[in-house]
């Protein structure tokens, strides 16, 4: 009988470059210390972006976080040491472990990686802090690409004076970007070398991390917008649209999410999406996402190209919730986040879910996370 664990170095490293899912390829490096040794982050080689995984609530008194692959449909469990009790964000495979003493660090989920970044106190009008909890005090944040060499943080943090600052990785302060008004920003993506941004007003924004100059060079047309014509006033206490910018085929597409905020029907309503040229400043609506699918939430916004192993619908919204009133987490925790699911463009608008599980959590919703391997070292 064959000793599987013997087989030669050469052809198990061919087969793990055969395998596609990142997995599979996990699963197949647990086999033996020999499959380990193969399954080598350089032998793996999938032709298109990963499917992400759903990091689901964070359940009380766990030391471990859960991954939902809609891959493989399974849920795994990882040890995530440094995100105890801390709000996780994601982008570009990492998760930002924001704590309660102002701390916030990079860490890879899968190698247990550990990047420090500035401590919020160097962030400009960090004094507000007091008049809100750490954990809420960022909104989101982004990485520039998981890249060591350059790798620059965004991020928009708040408690109403809503601004933005930058970092490189390796700096002991956040740099704010003063040119930048106090208006509440919805989301931050790094599109073709530059960082850009939307705001409440459906602005569009381009930062200038090295001057941090801040400009707008386009405004989504009110025509597109869910108000526009509309004969009844919506009470904005009850009511939310919230904006997202999105690189898609190397497009840059504008989304518009609309829901209820408070009620027994509180949640999304729909969702709007639409391309801006960058070079002429013009906008056009999209009716289909082809084969294409978006993912929104506490992340870094993002798309993949569905394919027939990827284990996702094509010309879907994937969304988890993140409405970020503070004064929803005291008045409605109960409901903080469910409002998540799977809105499919090509079918008149429905929705459906995409995890039936309880996974609700008023400080940690549930989040999207690109599975990569550790491009950083850890320091």
């Amino acid at each position: 009988m064959t000793n599987w664990s013997e087989l030669p170095s050469d052809l198990l490293a061919l087969i793990a470059k055969r395998l596609v899912c990142m997995e599979h390829f996990l699963a197949f490096g647990a086999v033996c210390t020999s499959w380990l040794l193969a399954a080598d982050k350089n032998n793996f080689e999938p032709s298109q972006l990963q499917p992400p995984w759903l990091m689901l609530g964070k359940m009380k008194n766990k030391t471990f976080r859960e991954f939902l692959s809609l891959t493989t449909h399974k849920i795994y469990r990882f040890p995530i040491r440094d995100a105890n009790g801390k709000k996780c964000l994601a982008s570009q495979g990492w998760l930002f472990a924001i704590g309660k003493n102002l701390d916030i660090n990079l860490v890879h989920p899968l190698s247990g990686a550990r990047v420090p970044l500035p401590q919020m106190h160097t962030l400009k009008d960090s004094d507000r802090l007091f008049d809100c909890p750490g954990f809420h005090f960022i909104y989101k944040a982004i990485l520039s690409a998981n890249n060591p060499n350059d790798l620059r943080v965004a991020i928009f943090y708040g408690n109403g004076i809503n601004k933005v600052a930058f970092c490189k990785v390796g700096e002991e302060t956040w740099k704010t970007v003063e040119a930048y008004p106090s208006c509440a920003c919805h989301d931050l993506l790094y599109y073709k070398g530059q960082f850009f941004g939307v705001d409440i007003l459906a602005r569009i924004w381009v930062f200038n991390h090295e001057n941090l100059n801040a400009q707008v060079i386009s405004t989504i047309p009110s025509e597109f917008l869910a108000n526009h014509g509309n004969s009844m006033i919506r009470k904005p206490w009850q009511y939310f649209e919230r904006f997202y910018l999105v690189e898609s085929a190397g497009s840059l597409l504008a989304v518009s999410r609309e829901g209820k905020i408070c009620g027994h029907d509180y949640g999304t309503t729909g969702f709007r999406v639409f391309e801006l040229d960058v070079e002429d400043g013009m906008w056009k609506r999209v009716n289909s996402l082809g084969n294409r699918a978006l993912f929104l939430g506490h992340n870094s916004s993002f798309s993949i190209q569905v394919t027939s192993n990827s284990g996702c619908k094509a010309d879907c919204i994937y969304f988890t919730d993140d409405y970020y009133c503070f004064s929803s987490y005291q008045e409605s925790h109960r409901r903080k986040g469910k409002d998540q699911g799977i809105y499919n463009m090509g079918d008149h608008g429905s929705f459906e879910q995409h995890f039936r599980g309880e996974t609700h959590h008023c400080d940690n919703p549930s989040i999207w996370i690109e599975p990569t391997f550790c491009r950083v070292k850890s320091r």
